[in-house]
């Protein structure tokens, strides 16, 4: 899978109503439902911050953080 930096900046520089809708967009592409009500905001920039390059995130993590909403999603 090809990354688009410029896509992830863009999705980085919403807000974060907005930047959870995205990633419960893509979620739900992929068979995963979130729930409606977004993390609070130091996760999600946590999350833009992996997005946008400045802090590492190993897949491990990335998943404790899908697997963690996703159980609130059902």
């Amino acid at each position: 899978m090809r990354v688009n930096k410029e896509e992830l900046k863009r999705l980085a520089s919403q807000s974060d109503e907005e930047l959870w809708q995205s990633i419960s967009k893509v979620a739900r592409e992929h068979g995963i439902n979130l729930p409606q009500c977004s993390p609070d905001k130091a996760e999600l920039d946590r999350i833009r911050r992996a997005m946008l390059g400045v802090e590492k995130m190993p897949l491990t993590e990335a998943m404790k953080i899908v697997n963690k909403y996703k159980k609130q999603g059902k």
